[in-house]
């Protein structure tokens, strides 16, 4: 059965479903042969669907009686379809399809100046050749930078076989990894360290430093888990941070502290130098850490 009786009984709901698919095998192979054309920018199977997103677009506008071939007005929707598809899915930004029509004739119109010309028309010529303001001409500029972004995730080749390697591997990093899991452990350290003076301290009062520093518990809130009121819970907090900045304690976590920090406290003590600076030097070792 021949394509354009097939559109005819499609479009008289004569076992529709049945016929389509006959339509669709019949031209599958012509599909095929539309979609390669653009198998460098999208799967060859989505590209596929999509023509046939678009042969159904055909059978809808076909007219038996103008006396075209179904095949040759049907290959403009199914075209139309593939190009739609790569325009919405083929870049990590979309672009819209009428400013994906800008961009082609801008870049048109570049191209025949640069060839008649020998040199890229500056803004104000495209604009009168386009007939379009600055605005709009900014708009297909900046259309035009985004269909250039690429994701760090796309797999490029690789020079070493069955390795995959993607395009974000290849871009320089000037983050010290080596430096930042130091840090990280030494952080967890510290931390250890601190929970650990704190779980010496008596039972309520490490338990208001618990609650305020591990858990964000407010003084109101941490006084009614315990059965206290809010000024007794932070006259616990108080007295437990004073236990904590006893020297005993405090020794624990000195060696914390950057190396600078703790020479500081040697150094600039002195009478001269607090009428000088009126800080002291542990003043000063505070007001650089905050720096």
């Amino acid at each position: 059965m021949g394509n354009e009786e097939l559109v005819i009984r499609i479009k008289n709901r004569e076992d529709t479903a049945e016929n389509m698919n006959q339509l669709w095998q019949q031209n599958k192979a012509f599909i095929h042969l539309l979609a390669l054309k653009y198998a460098a920018y999208e799967e060859i199977e989505d590209l596929e669907q999509e023509g046939f997103i678009g042969l159904c677009n055909a059978v809808d506008g076909y007219r038996a009686d103008a006396g075209i071939p179904f095949l040759n007005y049907a290959a403009f929707w199914i075209r139309q379809a593939m190009v739609r598809y790569i325009e919405n899915c083929g870049s990590c930004v979309r672009i819209p399809s009428h400013m994906n029509s800008k961009i082609k004739e801008y870049k048109r119109i570049q191209a025949l100046y640069r060839q008649y010309y020998g040199r890229i028309p500056d803004d104000r010529e495209i604009q009168n050749l386009l007939n379009i303001s600055c605005e709009q001409l900014k708009s297909i500029q900046h259309g035009l930078n985004m269909k250039y972004v690429d994701s760090l995730n796309r797999e490029i080749n690789s020079k070493d076989e069955g390795e995959i390697c993607c395009l974000g591997d290849n871009l320089a990093n000037d983050e010290n990894i080596e430096i930042q899991v130091l840090n990280r452990m030494e952080a967890e350290e510290l931390k250890s360290a601190v929970w650990s003076l704190v779980d010496g301290l008596p039972d309520m009062q490490a338990a208001v430093i618990r609650m305020r520093y591990m858990e964000g518990k407010s003084l109101k809130e941490s006084g009614q888990k315990i059965g206290l009121k809010a000024e007794k819970a932070r006259r616990l907090e108080q007295k437990a941070l004073r236990e904590l900045r006893m020297p005993g304690r405090r020794e624990v976590l000195i060696e914390f502290l950057p190396e600078e920090i703790g020479s500081m406290a040697y150094y600039g003590s002195g009478v001269g130098t607090f009428n000088r600076t009126w800080t002291s030097s542990t003043e000063r070792a505070a007001l650089w850490l905050e720096v």
